[in-house]
């Protein structure tokens, strides 16, 4: 699984690095990319099925996938009653959800997630149909600010997952192996040389 991290993948981690570093945005666009001295590319006439080899005309040929690259899109975005008051529950905010824009789409890369670079607060007016103790519906206009993306960026993710002799360095973004050396005992002070637990100093 492609986002499932580096780490089960059989795929030289080279070539991930270089799909990693691309702006590849369709298949057509891969063939700049991968290295052809290592790289059988299926082209020309048809599209080759690898398990029965047999060819598709190009009057057929389906459509190209292209990349959700990482950008504010419109997305459904599910309004809580926290916005307004998160200690009661004898409320529903009117409407339930509103359209927004924010941060969605993928990144060449696992280690990779589409975050938010610029964002604004917008302030809405909604309902807010409360239940009183006398069993009552009561609604009154308020305003919750909700957050809205401006501008989106692939950055590092935070939350990857290595393997158990690997830890995640943040500065190049990836897992790198543990660095295995024999632990020294700490250097003596004047409490601690009569312990025997340091070592003396030079």
């Amino acid at each position: 699984d492609w986002q499932g991290g580096w780490e089960r993948l059989s795929v030289p981690r080279s070539i991930l690095e270089v799909i990693s570093r691309s702006d590849a945005r369709t298949v057509s666009d891969l063939p700049f990319v991968l290295p052809f001295d290592s790289v059988e590319y299926y082209t020309a006439e048809g599209i080759v099925r690898p398990r029965s080899l047999t060819y598709v005309s190009s009057q057929n040929r389906p459509e190209e996938a292209i990349l959700a690259e990482c950008r504010p899109r419109n997305t459904t975005v599910k309004l809580h009653r926290s916005l307004l008051d998160a200690s009661s529950a004898n409320f529903v905010l009117w409407p339930g959800c509103v359209e927004l824009s924010r941060c969605t789409g993928c990144c060449n890369s696992a280690m990779l997630r589409c975050e938010a670079t610029q964002t604004q607060l917008r302030t809405l007016k909604v309902a807010k149909i409360e239940y009183t103790r006398k069993k009552r519906l009561r609604m009154r206009e308020t305003v919750v600010q909700v957050e809205e993306h401006l501008a989106c960026q692939c950055q590092c993710r935070t939350d990857a997952t290595c393997a158990s002799h690997q830890v995640f360095n943040a500065a190049q973004c990836r897992c790198i192996s543990r660095r295995r050396g024999k632990r020294r005992r700490p250097r003596c002070t004047d409490e601690t040389c009569m312990s025997g637990t340091c070592l003396v100093a030079p």
